[in-house]
Order: C-alpha cells, then structure tokens, then sequence
C-alpha cells in the first residue's frame, strides 16, 4: 500500500503517532493531504444535495453549500492564524497537511451512511409527507402496517442521528490532536483554540448575513 493511503489508516487508528509524521514530513504528505480534503468538500457537497432530495434548500440550495465550504475554510485558516500568534507552528504547510489529513473520518462516515441508506431503501420513505396527503397515507395501510412502518422510519433516523454525532465527536477529536501536536500545544490549549476559530468564524458569517440581508437562510427557511 501506498505510505500516504497507508496514512490514512494510521490517522483512525493511531492518530497521535500519524499526525507526528506528517507534521515533520509534509513535503511527502501535503498533496495527500489536500487530496483528502477536497475529498471531504464533495462528500459535503454530496450531503447537501442528499438532503436536498429529502428536505427542501430551495433556491437557497447553491448559496448555502458556497457558505458552508467558505466558512470551513476560513475556520481552518483562523486555527493556523491563531496557532501561529500564540507560539504555534508557523510552517503553513506542516500545519494544513496534519489538520486536512483529520478530515479522514468522513471515509468511513460516507461508507456508513451510504450502506445505511441502502438498507432502507424500499423499505422506508424518508419523507412520509412528499407525494400523497398523511390522510391518504394512513388510510391506504391496514393499522399493523403502519406501525411497523413508522417505528422503522423512527429507527432508520435515530440511527442516521446517531451516526452524525459519534463521527462529528470523533472529528472533533482527530482535529484537536491534529491542532495539538502540529502545534506543541496542550490538550486544552488546542481545544480552546478550535473554539475561538470557531466563534471567530460564526462571528464573521453572521455579520454578513445581516449586511446581506440573509438572503441564503431565507431561501432555506
């Protein structure tokens, strides 16, 4: 295998470890390591048309995915900015090569959910309320078959919620050790780190949605 998909496995597996190679080899690794990112912008592009198949972004839709890539974008940049101001790493391309590398998570998150809605295909319509009236809907199902169905649309989404959120914590956790070992920080410093970039980065977007009159949430509401 290849060293840099053989990284990749390194990441889920032994991340601290991972991320020390990278960081003091990326003129190796950055490539990849960019690689790996775009891939996750297009599983995010991927997701949002998903759910735009079952939910309703409107003509929103286009605006919302350029905001939510940007505001990605412009978070990760803060992380290296503010890293850097306080005593980080100041190599650009050690510290962007070790934080693209912690979006590797969305592999197996992708393959999950994609495997999650094979299962239910068929067997579960996401959106009970598109094509014909709830009215409609019940009556033209005997009482057992609709129990079963709703408690398998129950099930299908409290399982896809639970997903999401066991692979965003574990996100949430390659990136702090990513931000803390290409940076020499703490635990808790490079924790606080990502908050700030975080509220920094929401700041910024909610001040040029007032300016811009919210046109993209507007759309989507």
């Amino acid at each position: 295998m290849h060293p840099c998909l053989n990284m990749i496995l390194r990441v889920m597996v032994r991340p601290n470890s991972a991320f020390t190679e990278i960081r003091d080899n990326d003129q190796r690794y950055f490539a990849w390591s960019v690689g790996i990112y775009v891939g996750f912008v297009l599983l995010t592009v991927y997701a949002a048309l998903l759910y735009d198949a079952v939910g309703e972004y409107g003509e929103g839709k286009a605006l919302s995915i350029v905001v939510t890539i940007s505001s990605d974008i412009i978070f990760l940049a803060l992380i290296y900015l503010f890293g850097k101001v306080f005593s980080g790493n100041t190599s650009w391309r050690k510290v962007f090569s070790t934080i693209f590398y912690s979006h590797v998570f969305v592999i197996p998150m992708f393959v999950i959910l994609m495997a999650l809605m094979l299962l239910a295909g068929g067997f579960i319509q996401l959106n009970p309320l598109d094509g014909p009236g709830l009215g409609e809907f019940i009556s033209s199902v005997s009482a057992s078959e609709f129990i079963d169905g709703f408690w398998a649309f129950i099930t299908f989404w409290i399982a896809l919620f639970v997903i999401i959120v066991a692979f965003a914590v574990w996100g949430i956790v390659l990136l702090v050790k990513a931000v803390k070992i290409v940076n020499g920080f703490g635990t808790a410093q490079a924790f606080v780190l990502i908050v700030v970039a975080g509220v920094v980065t929401g700041t910024i977007f909610t001040v040029a949605e007032v300016v811009m009159g919210a046109p993209y949430l507007s759309h989507s509401a």
